[in-house]
């Protein structure tokens, strides 16, 4: 860990960032410091979701004890793809992937990398739910988790149990489904009651996008233009 400072507040970055020179935006922060089993990340639109994402499995895969099992989910391969490709651009900078094993080249439908360590990373599809089963991952994050069913969600919690790994469920609330599971974990996970948190990232936090956050310019016009 290195110490920083974050909005005047005393931090620890993980080492991983620092190498790979990222500095989280305020709003990511909380996110990457919960060591929570169950994480839900509800997100808007451009809002920095799959950073989020791949962020939590390289701060989790360092400090894990043992070289494990992770798979990327989502309802089709193409919604996994943004966090394959910062993975496999992160791990090579690193020097963590092992040469000429897997197949980090960019194929993601499936895909498979496996690190010098013998840790894997597989991508997963969530079109038949049946299908995800044999293994017992050590993480889970599930893309655009709020466009799968709750037999999906079910299997996810049923795949991670075995080895008691964790589960990260992100996606954004579509218009008609807050009152869906998803929607429904994010009010039940809101107070990190047990082993559940969940976390709000509307677009306007992306300050690498909108410098000027909530008051940026063009998050008025977006705003304004829509409901």
């Amino acid at each position: 860990m290195v110490v920083t400072r974050v909005n005047g507040k005393t931090t620890e970055t993980p080492l991983v960032f620092e190498r790979l020179g990222f500095e989280p935006t305020a709003a990511q922060w909380p996110i990457f410091r919960c060591n929570k089993r169950f994480i839900m990340v509800s997100g808007g639109e451009g809002a920095g979701k799959s950073v989020v994402n791949k962020g939590i499995l390289e701060v989790r895969y360092l400090d894990a004890e043992r070289p494990g099992l992770y798979w990327l989910v989502g309802e089709d391969y193409a919604q996994v793809s943004k966090e394959w490709e910062y993975l496999i651009e992160d791990f090579q900078r690193l020097r963590l992937l092992k040469p000429g094993v897997g197949n980090p080249t960019g194929r993601v439908d499936p895909g498979k990398m496996v690190l010098i360590d013998g840790t894997v990373i597989e991508t997963r599809s969530a079109k038949d739910p049946s299908k995800l089963t044999r293994d017992g991952p050590d993480g889970i994050i599930a893309c655009e988790a709020g466009q799968m069913s709750l037999e999906t969600y079910l299997r996810l919690q049923g795949r991670v149990g075995r080895n008691r790994g964790w589960l990260v469920l992100s996606g954004t609330i579509e218009l008609g489904q807050s009152h869906g599971w998803f929607g429904s974990l994010k009010t039940a996970w809101k107070w990190g009651v047990g082993d559940g948190q969940s976390f709000s990232l509307p677009t306007w936090t992306n300050t690498y996008s909108y410098p000027g956050g909530i008051n940026d310019p063009e998050i008025q016009r977006i705003k304004a233009a829509t409901s």
